[in-house]
């Protein structure tokens, strides 16, 4: 076998697939990680999903390099949906959506809501878990809220 022939093959191997979900702890991979009572949803080419440490939490990613992260939370959602969109739902009862590419969202405070809708755009809703009942919405590209 010629060295060219031999490289040749290589190239042919496929792109990693992180379509990936994990429900109650079973399913976890490097891309989907979920713990009893919470379930992990990713969706495109590196795309990350976790739900950890609480209750009825729920994490979806959708997206190329997307990232949502919902920790610590009794019925936390935290959703990303966009090429490099964050999201993260760390309190009780919180609801963080990331939608647009480059997007974020933080939902840290219990009874909270951080939603964005547009390219760039950021939300943040309380800065400790003792916060109670925030609500940032932003919408529109390169936004702050």
């Amino acid at each position: 076998m010629s060295g060219a022939s031999a490289l040749g093959g290589l190239s042919q191997a496929q792109q990693a697939n992180a379509t990936c979900l994990s429900v109650f702890g079973i399913g976890n991979s490097a891309d989907c990680i979920s713990t009893f009572g919470n379930i992990a949803v990713g969706i495109g080419k590196g795309a990350d999903a976790t739900a950890t440490g609480g209750l009825f939490g729920t994490a979806f990613a959708l997206g190329t390099s997307a990232l949502a992260e919902t920790e610590k939370a009794v019925f936390g959602t935290s959703f990303a949906a966009g090429n490099g969109a964050e999201a993260l739902a760390a309190g009780n009862f919180d609801f963080a959506y990331a939608g647009g590419n480059t997007s974020n969202a933080m939902a840290i405070a219990s009874l909270s809501l951080a939603a964005t809708q547009g390219t760039s755009g950021n939300a943040d809703a309380g800065s400790t878990p003792a916060d109670i009942g925030n609500v940032a919405v932003n919408l529109g590209n390169d936004g702050d809220a």
